[in-house]
């Protein structure tokens, strides 16, 4: 999970071939959004867009 403004972490989730999957409010940060980031997993189908990127 990631805050949408915490630009290096997103970077370095992509880097690493994370995509994100969703932004979700979470009960014990209700404040902001946070983005639900997932492993593309090529050999499955995964692709960004499998998860609206």
């Amino acid at each position: 999970m990631i805050l949408p403004e915490n630009t290096a972490s997103q970077t370095l989730a992509r880097r690493l071939g994370f995509v994100l999957s969703e932004e979700r409010t979470l009960p014990h940060f209700p404040q902001q959004p946070h983005g639900i980031w997932r492993l593309a997993r090529p050999e499955t189908g995964d692709s960004p867009s499998a998860f609206g990127q």
